[in-house]
């Protein structure tokens, strides 16, 4: 687990916590004298020195996840948010704030919970444009047999990706949905069939294109 400036190896994400959510260790201690070659196992002194060597490691481990379990993710910073976004895949963007941090950590969370169903997506989805867009601008179109079209406005081009990835973990195996981005153009009458500066003509002054999300949400 490089990058978190500790220079040895933690056992995440090996079970979790059901409570929680949190990694539990694993039984170092165990596993190293299992990993013994099978004349090295016929000797008593070689395991307990392998047993002593790791011991150490075990409890600066579980000290670790103890402190997770008391730092819940609401109030993890720095160090502790790292771990968190470990624990669910999500690395963090040299840009982004501990707040920020947090937010798609929890935002990939609400993916990860999601049933599928137009509900969730959209919940997902809302939860990726900016705070001054109103939410009921994101708007979910069903395409039938299994598909669907999802309007996005306003999100950054940097963020686009991790929107069409969180989409793909919240959309369910076999489904396909479009991911419609906008922006606005820097002149709203770019695509208006009218005087400048005028209310009238065709369209709304605002660029699109599309990403295809395949879901993959319920595969093994």
């Amino acid at each position: 687990m490089s990058g978190f400036g500790v220079g040895f190896g933690f056992g995440f994400p090996y079970g979790l916590d059901e409570g929680t959510g949190v990694p539990l260790p694993i039984d170092h201690v165990t596993a190293a004298a299992l990993r013994l070659f099978e004349f090295q196992k016929e000797r008593p002194n070689t395991e307990t020195v392998m047993r002593t060597a790791t011991t150490a490691l075990q409890s600066i481990e579980n000290a670790i996840v103890g402190a997770m379990l008391m730092v819940p993710l609401e109030d993890a910073q720095g160090f502790w948010l790292n771990i968190y976004g470990k624990i669910v895949d999500l690395p963090r963007r040299p840009t982004w704030t501990d707040d920020q941090y947090r937010f798609y950590i929890q935002t990939k969370l609400v993916a990860l919970r999601s049933s599928g169903t137009a509900p969730d997506l959209l919940r997902v989805a809302r939860r990726m444009v900016p705070e001054t867009t109103d939410p009921l601008t994101v708007r979910f179109i069903p395409e039938y047999p299994a598909g669907y079209r999802m309007v996005l406005p306003d999100i950054a081009a940097d963020l686009q990706g991790l929107a069409a990835e969180l989409m793909s973990i919240a959309t369910m195996a076999g489904v396909r949905g479009i991911l419609v981005f906008t922006q606005p153009a820097a002149n709203p009458n770019t695509f208006a069939f009218s005087q400048p500066g005028t209310v009238h003509g065709f369209g709304n002054g605002r660029f699109a294109h599309s990403v295809e999300v395949v879901g993959t949400l319920g595969n093994p």
